[in-house]
């Protein structure tokens, strides 16, 4: 990368994850954000189950008819199928297409 100006950004980190970083260096031409680059954080996917959860809690102040969110989910219809290119044709129940 010799010659090229790469847009930077200053930041504030504590002495002790600026030791972890330096640390982390592999040689004295390893830079900060290439150690910062290899880094893998932990973000767990969210699952249907989370989901469900963050829907429940959004509709917490709706009036409790006794039915749960994934109990009215459940009962939904199943919905056709779906070509994956317009130029696809899925036969349906009746012959029909689409």
């Amino acid at each position: 990368m010799h010659g090229l100006c790469m847009p930077t950004k200053t930041i504030s980190i504590e002495l002790d994850a600026y030791e972890k970083l330096a640390a982390a260096k592999k040689g004295p031409r390893d830079s900060f954000s290439k150690v910062i680059r290899r880094t893998h954080f932990e973000n767990p996917a969210p699952t249907g189950a989370d989901l469900l959860e963050h829907l429940d809690k959004l509709f917490a102040h709706l009036p409790d008819d006794g039915v749960s969110l994934a109990d009215a989910l459940a009962e939904l219809p199943e919905d056709p199928p779906i070509a994956t290119s317009p130029w696809d044709e899925v036969e349906l129940e009746a012959g029909e297409k689409r």
